[in-house]
């Protein structure tokens, strides 16, 4: 779904809502590392950052990402994913792409 009508409509499918929380990350902060997690049938966002306590996070290439689910409709904190998710990652059932 084009960026506007996901903002104005606040729906569309999971890869498009984590693109467009990634690419709005990237401008405010240009350097920071980020990748997109697929699970099955799904897509999360890993961002460059040392988990704190109970954060959830992975490695890849030896540098953590702290996991965010900005995908809705619950509200989750960052490092904080849907039960869904939180067992395809630990069961290490996950890909990541690096955005650029």
């Amino acid at each position: 779904m084009p960026p506007l009508s996901l903002l104005y409509q606040n729906q569309g499918d999971c890869d498009s809502k984590v693109t467009l929380t990634a690419a709005i990350l990237r401008s405010l902060m240009p350097r920071i590392g980020m990748v997109i997690v697929y699970i099955d049938q799904h897509a999360l966002l890993g961002i460059n950052s040392s988990p704190r306590g109970d954060d959830l996070s992975i490695m890849v290439d030896g540098t953590p990402y702290l996991l965010a689910e900005p995908t809705g409709p619950a509200l989750y904190n960052l490092g904080e994913v849907a039960d869904f998710s939180k067992r395809a990652v630990l069961a290490g059932l996950y890909s990541t792409d690096k955005f650029k």
